[in-house]
């Protein structure tokens, strides 16, 4: 392990590590005591099959294609965010999570995961909209120009196809997009996030 890396793994806060495929690569002793699995266990798999993160409203967030993963090495900011995380006793705790980007000597960049108790610790809610549909600033971003527009076709009935074609994008970069689209409104599916955009004015 570099050097920067053993500072993050020697944090008594729970942390890991994954790459760009969202595969754990490191996994500290606080980890092991606050998630349940130990390190052979979490090596190897992909972190969101293994704590399968959701919001405080139950929408799933860890997924292929994770939001927070693509912006960290996208080299975007990614702010620190309330999350929940299955333990191996399948319970699901709230964390405080930041997220720090390491780069090896070899160029193999790593996200590391800082993981605090969220037990009275609640950062702004991560979509830029509240449950209640007012406008707080936002934590997870304002979407961008290309998702707004992928969310408007969406909301005037296109599909997945259609909008590739017509953007002449691929249908992965779509359904990227898309995801990102749910992520930052904290919402699970595409009608959902059509019927929150209306009710917010934001189409």
């Amino acid at each position: 392990m570099k050097p920067a890396q053993e500072i993050a793994f020697k944090t008594s806060e729970v942390a890991y590590a994954v790459n760009r495929e969202g595969r754990i690569v490191a996994w500290n002793h606080a980890a092991e005591n606050v998630f349940g699995y130990t390190t052979n266990e979490a090596l190897g798999r992909k972190c969101w099959e293994l704590l399968c993160g959701e919001d405080s409203y139950g929408n799933r967030y860890c997924c292929e294609g994770c939001p927070v993963l693509n912006s960290a090495f996208d080299c975007k900011s990614v702010n620190c965010f309330n999350i929940k995380f299955k333990t191996a006793s399948l319970e699901m705790k709230e964390f405080a999570v930041s997220a720090l980007l390491l780069s090896s000597e070899a160029g193999v960049d790593l996200m590391v995961h800082l993981c605090r108790s969220a037990s009275g610790i609640k950062h702004k809610p991560l979509n830029g909209y509240s449950a209640n549909g007012s406008k707080p600033p936002s934590a997870r971003g304002n979407l961008t120009r290309r998702e707004h527009e992928i969310l408007t076709m969406l909301a005037e009935g296109d599909s997945t196809d259609e909008i590739s074609s017509a953007l002449q994008i691929s249908k992965h970069t779509v359904r990227n997009h898309i995801q990102n689209v749910l992520f930052k409104l904290q919402v699970s599916s595409r009608l959902k996030a059509i019927n929150l955009s209306r009710r917010l004015g934001m189409i």
